[in-house]
Order: C-alpha cells, then sequence, then structure tokens
C-alpha cells in the first residue's frame, strides 16, 4: 500500500531537481526535458495497477506546474507507460543499459510528441527547430547518464516500502 506513494515522493524529488536544472540552464535560454525518466521505471517493472497510478500522478505533477492544459502531460504519460508496458516482453529490461537506452528513446517520443502538439502549429516554427534539436540532444546525454542512478533510487525505495513475504524473487532481484 506503500508503494504508490513512495514512488510519488521519488519522483517529487526528481521533479524538484529538473525544475532546479531548468532554473540553472535558463540563463543560457536552454531547457531540459526530463519526461522519459518518470515513465521508464514505471513501465519496465511495476504492475499495470501501480505504474498507471505513478505514472499519472508524475504527469499530474507537471500539470500543475506547467502552462499547457491540465491533464495533458497526465495523458501523455499514461499512454507512454502503456506502450512500454506493452513492449517491455520484447525487452532484455534487466539490464541497465537498456533501460537507460529505453529511457533515452521514451524521452525523445515524448518530447517530439510535446513539440508537434505546442511547436508544430505555429508558421515560425521552421526558426525553432535547430534550437529543439540542440535541447533534445542535452536533454538525452543528461537522461542517459542519470537513468541509472534514477532506476537505483525508484527500486531501492519500492524495496524499503515492500514487506519481506511479497517481494518478487528470481531474475527481479539485483
Amino acid at each position: 500500500m506503500l508503494r504508490i506513494p513512495a514512488l510519488f515522493l521519488c519522483h517529487l524529488a526528481l521533479w524538484v531537481l529538473v525544475i532546479a536544472l531548468n532554473h540553472t540552464l535558463g540563463a543560457w535560454q536552454i531547457s531540459f526535458f526530463g519526461c522519459g525518466l518518470f515513465v521508464t521505471y514505471a513501465g519496465l517493472e511495476l504492475e499495470p495497477r501501480e505504474g498507471l497510478t505513478s505514472c499519472l500522478l508524475a504527469g499530474f505533477l507537471f500539470d500543475a506546474w506547467t502552462p499547457v492544459p491540465f491533464g495533458q502531460h497526465a495523458l501523455l504519460f499514461g499512454l507512454a507507460y502503456c506502450m512500454l508496458h506493452l513492449w517491455k516482453q520484447r525487452l532484455m529490461w534487466d539490464d541497465v543499459r537498456v533501460q537507460s537506452a529505453v529511457a533515452a528513446t521514451t524521452n525523445a517520443a515524448m518530447y517530439a510528441v510535446f513539440w508537434a502538439i505546442h511547436i508544430g502549429g505555429l508558421p515560425q516554427w521552421r526558426l525553432l527547430l535547430m534550437r529543439n534539436v540542440w535541447e533534445l540532444v542535452l536533454s538525452t546525454v543528461i537522461v542517459v547518464v542519470v537513468a541509472p542512478w534514477v532506476f537505483a533510487l525508484q527500486h531501492q525505495t519500492l524495496e524499503l516500502t515492500t514487506p519481506p513475504k511479497f517481494r518478487r524473487r528470481g531474475q527481479d532481484e539485483r
């Protein structure tokens, strides 16, 4: 019962770090997009009820802060979770390198969807294309570097909140 609030606290801590990084990068008019970090662990490791709930809560957290229609992040986070949950059987998701690559790919796909929704309809979208490509490259590099730490934090938090008799044995142990 404590798993979802514990994972939400991990997402809250990560969200604070993302906001702080964006505040720091704002001096150079660059932003970091790290939404793939919030979805990947839940999509690859958690059961559907827990994973979808944690992704929707993280999406609502983003919706409360950003100037987009409320529920847009939550909807995108939920859709990304569903896609990852469907594809997880085709991935060797126990390897940290694969998880980092999946996080980077998910992050890039979510960035492209947000870009298409918000900037793609503007008449001057071509002028913003190069800047957004550089932001996507920067975000991808940061996501690949930070992803193992984020996944370890979420995994250890869930290990602490799960009673020993309910822990899964076998390939999920690290």
